[in-house]
């Protein structure tokens, strides 16, 4: 069994050329995954030359494997290029892979995980990993599909932050970013969804939506104008969502409303089953012609609703 290692491999124009583990970071993606806002940063460690070895050693493990049943030996040619893209593609990659024209490509998930909070002595990072977490939890009373979280973008997210604070609700996310600060509540503490408030910088941005989602949003379907959600007592989990949110509510019919800045509504549904819906029912504007407008239709437990104005 005979192995041979490169940096490049044997042929190409760099064939034969010399390596070194930020050369090879460089070259296969590792630093370009690394970094943020268009700013490569390499693994302070010589994580190409150690993916390398391992690679080579699995290798060979392998031929051993092939020797001892059919006594046939091999060549084994790795380069650490090779290597590298290997090793960095599934996550590194992932948002790349998808080239149909009509998918929009989300944030690593890198970008998602990878995330530290600062605090006064040090920082910490907190992974929810396993099925028992709070959306997991809401999708298992709802029997799978609903409508679990609104976010709610915030121009300054401070005050709602002491709100938060003052109300006794607890943060089950956050995140602390120069491109945005986020946080989201536990739905048992709220009622009715998980709420999500987010500052985005600059405002105009919204980093959940991938790089380039201003140049692929919807020509059909515009603003989001109501929701609506389903809960065990609608005037209290309304007037706990008004003193969180610092906005007015008011009766309508039956049912209390929240009107936001924007001119959009949140309506509250009293419902007396064990397990109400939640986020049951949004009401989208709609851009095409009348002639167009959708029928009302159901998507992950959600009936979305689509008008024109007058």
């Amino acid at each position: 069994i005979y192995t041979a290692i490169s940096g490049f491999g044997k042929e190409g124009p760099l064939g034969g050329a010399p390596a070194y583990d930020p050369i090879i970071q460089a070259h296969a993606g590792l630093a370009a995954t690394q970094g943020r806002e268009g700013e490569p940063a390499f693994f302070r460690t010589l994580i190409c030359d150690k993916i390398t070895a391992y690679t080579a050693c699995q290798a060979v493990t392998a031929a051993l494997y092939v020797r001892e049943k059919t006594g046939e030996g091999q060549h084994i040619d790795l380069s650490m290029l090779d290597a590298g893209l290997f090793f960095i593609f599934p996550d590194g990659f992932q948002n790349h892979t998808l080239l149909a024209a009509d998918h929009d490509r989300g944030p690593l998930l890198i970008d998602l995980l990878y995330d530290l909070t600062l605090t006064k002595d040090g920082a910490v990072t907190i992974s929810a990993g396993t099925p028992d977490t709070a959306a997991g939890r809401m999708l298992t009373r709802q029997n799978g599909d609903c409508g679990y979280m609104l976010l709610f973008q915030a121009s300054d997210i401070e005050p709602v932050s002491e709100r938060v604070e003052e109300m006794g609700i607890r943060k089950i996310w956050e995140a602390e970013r120069p491109e945005v600060s986020a946080f989201h509540l536990h739905p048992k503490d709220v009622s009715g969804a998980i709420v999500s408030i987010d500052q985005m910088r600059p405002p105009e941005s919204w980093l959940w939506a991938g790089p380039d989602w201003q140049a692929n949003r919807s020509r059909l379907v515009g603003d989001l104008q109501s929701v609506s959600i389903e809960v065990n007592d609608a005037e209290t989990t309304a007037g706990r969502w008004a003193s969180l949110l610092d906005v007015p509510c008011r009766i309508d019919g039956d049912s209390p409303v929240l009107d936001l800045e924007d001119g959009q509504t949140i309506r509250f549904l009293s419902e007396a089953r064990v397990s109400p819906r939640g986020l049951c029912a949004a009401r989208w504007r709609w851009l095409g012609g009348v002639e167009t407008i959708p029928a009302p239709q159901v998507f992950c437990g959600v009936e979305l609703v689509f008008t024109r104005d007058n």
